[in-house]
């Protein structure tokens, strides 16, 4: 009998989505990174436009990841 519930090669196919779930949390968490790096340089007072937009695409990119994987 197999691991999972007994159907053949179920258990490849959930270790490959949960490899790859899991990755993607991971590659989720350092964008929110970058995206707490470019607040934090926003809220000390940086003139440079690039944390703007680094902040945007970050929280884009994290956002994006997670529905991803959630939906």
């Amino acid at each position: 009998m197999h691991r999972y519930g007994g159907v053949p090669g179920i258990s490849s196919v959930i270790r490959f989505f949960g490899n790859v779930f899991a990755w993607i949390s991971i590659l989720a968490g350092a964008f929110d990174g970058l995206e707490n790096l470019a607040l934090i340089q926003f809220l000390l007072g940086s003139e440079l436009t690039f944390w703007n937009g680094m902040c945007r695409w970050s929280a884009l990119a994290k956002f994006g990841l997670l529905l991803s994987v959630m939906g």
